[in-house]
């Protein structure tokens, strides 16, 4: 197999370098095998703000036409609006052009199943081995070119989540990472009379402060700084294409994803007693809690989208999220939405009179875990075979998801990257002691 194929395609999607590892070639030949292999009439095509976007984004759709597909471009979107355009209008599946978080100098491609469900592994990996081999497509009328502008028709489908009349007119920091989601956000801005703090808000795909990754120290200090001189009631950071979402206090505090995770929980439960929440198995204590005390039923996946997407399809389960920021909703397509987790935050922030950091503070004094932890390592499985060994004579073992090991006192997730040579830690306690205690006997076993 072409080695360049297999580098490019990661577990859920595509991306690379442009132009070393993705180019207008590359991006042609993948429009080719996803002609060859899912045989759609129609699909809908968009890109992000990057700077190579639109390049690819030309041949990707030259080529589709070329195979008798008819393309509808809806232009530059946040990677939620495609999931919502494939569903919304029927077409048989979409792609858009982008590298999500990554730094300006990737690119790449997220597919889209018909009514807005994740394309298989299977599917994939098909796309990847048609792509890199020989075969061409056969003769045929070529398909048709349209456009679409589908913003308004987005709008109009997250405001269904929330009773807008009862929204205050609340302040808030938004932090767009240069990406797509501004001009969405400042039209429902106007419906419910918001008043917006700006940052970083003017689309740029160069990306000029760095990597668009909310998660990062800088980007958040950046967020924070501005959250504390604007005295919002609460502040809200989108990764480029804005298909994950972060939350701040009024004060600037960082919200941990597993709050807010439990307050949207809470929430569905309400209007839908029993139903099954679904959520990944890095960080389980709180929002397991949470739910059962609502009368819901936690269902516990591995993480990733494709895995939580199928799940939730399974289960029928109106909600499901990860602690990594993405939030997913049954009336959305199952799929995942970087918008409606806000406004839901907004119309409850109204209903109790409370701010984000008083609906917060019950889950402060009672569960404690750590952001995420990346470790460099030159062989992950066989560190977290010794981590296991080590450690697992001490809870109980999982493997659902790399492993989980679970004490009395203490729950620690260990997974793999997929794409680069890290191991990622997750961990809570029941105590910031504890917390630190393992945290700390982890990283001194991955370190001798």
């Amino acid at each position: 197999m072409d080695s360049k194929y297999s580098a490019i395609f990661k577990a859920y999607d595509v991306r690379g370098i442009y132009p070393d590892q993705l180019d207008e070639a590359t991006a042609r030949r993948i429009g080719e095998a996803y002609v060859a292999v899912r045989k759609p009439k129609i699909i809908a095509v968009g890109q992000d703000v990057r700077n190579s976007g639109e390049k690819l984004k030309k041949e990707l759709i030259s080529a589709l036409l070329s195979g008798g597909v008819d393309v509808v471009d809806v232009g530059i979107i946040t990677t939620d609006q495609l999931y919502f355009a494939v569903g919304q209008y029927n077409f048989d599946g979409g792609i858009s052009v982008t590298a999500s978080h990554n730094p300006a100098e990737y690119n790449g491609f997220k597919f889209s199943d018909t009514s807005g469900a994740p394309i298989t592994s299977q599917s994939l990996e098909a796309l990847r081995d048609w792509a890199a081999s020989d075969n061409k497509l056969p003769a045929g009328p070529a398909g048709s070119l349209s456009t679409k502008e589908i913003l308004e028709d987005y709008i109009d489908h997250v405001m269904t989540y929330v009773d807008g009349v009862n929204i205050k007119p609340l302040k808030i920091v938004v932090n767009a990472n240069f990406g797509a989601v501004g001009r969405g956000v400042d039209k429902i801005a106007q419906r419910l009379n918001l008043s917006l703090t700006r940052l970083n808000w003017l689309q740029d795909g160069s990306f000029p402060k760095g990597p668009p990754n909310p998660l990062l120290p800088e980007s958040r200090k950046e967020t924070i700084s501005l959250i504390k001189s604007s005295k919002p009631d609460l502040g809200v950071a989108w990764d480029a294409d804005a298909d994950r979402v972060f939350f701040y206090t009024g004060e600037g505090q960082f919200v941990p994803s597993c709050y807010v995770i439990a307050l949207l929980a809470q929430e569905f439960l309400k209007k839908q007693p029993g139903a099954k929440i679904v959520h990944d198995i890095t960080l389980r204590w709180l929002a397991d809690d949470v739910i059962v005390a609502a009368g819901g039923q936690p269902i516990l996946n591995r993480v990733g989208h494709t895995f939580i997407k199928t799940r939730m399809r399974k289960e029928d389960a109106p909600f499901a999220a990860e602690s990594s920021g993405h939030y997913y909703f049954r009336k959305s397509f199952y799929a995942d939405n970087g918008i409606v987790p806000l406004l839901m935050l907004l119309e409850i922030i109204s209903r109790t009179g409370k701010s984000l950091s008083e609906l917060i503070t019950p889950f402060i004094g009672r569960y404690f875990m750590i952001d995420e932890i990346n470790f460099r390592v030159n062989a992950p499985s066989d560190t977290i075979r010794k981590l296991e060994n080590e450690l697992g004579k001490d809870g109980k073992v999982d493997k659902t998801d790399g492993v989980t090991i679970e004490s009395e006192h203490w729950r620690i997730n260990l997974r793999p990257s997929n794409t680069e040579p890290l191991i990622r830690l997750n961990a809570e306690a029941h105590n910031q002691k504890g917390l630190d205690k393992i945290v700390d006997r982890v990283t001194s076993l991955i370190n001798t």
